[in-house]
């Protein structure tokens, strides 16, 4: 397979066979309307996507650990930082 992988299927592809996961969650890679990041990226994935993504790890292995980076210190991130958390069962 030539490029990158993504959506729902290509994460059922790369956990195939795994007994546990970290998961790294870029906040520039989220919706800029949604989350205050450090250099957004146009067209960033919404929240609600973001969960749907994270519920299907979840779902799939054991979370052994996550990281939220590029979140700026803002009270605005704090809600979506809990949802992308505990979409994760953290």
């Amino acid at each position: 397979m030539n490029g990158i992988a993504m959506g729902g299927e290509a994460v059922g592809r790369a956990l195939d066979g795994a007994e546990g996961a970290y998961v790294a969650v870029d906040f520039d890679s989220l919706a800029e309307d949604e989350v205050m990041a450090f250099m957004p990226e146009p067209g960033g994935l919404p929240v609600a996507e973001a969960e749907e993504v994270l519920v299907s790890v979840r779902q799939r292995t054991r979370v052994l650990g996550a990281g939220l980076t590029a979140m700026l210190p803002e009270e605005r991130n704090v809600e979506p930082a809990s949802r992308l958390t505990a979409a994760l069962g953290l």
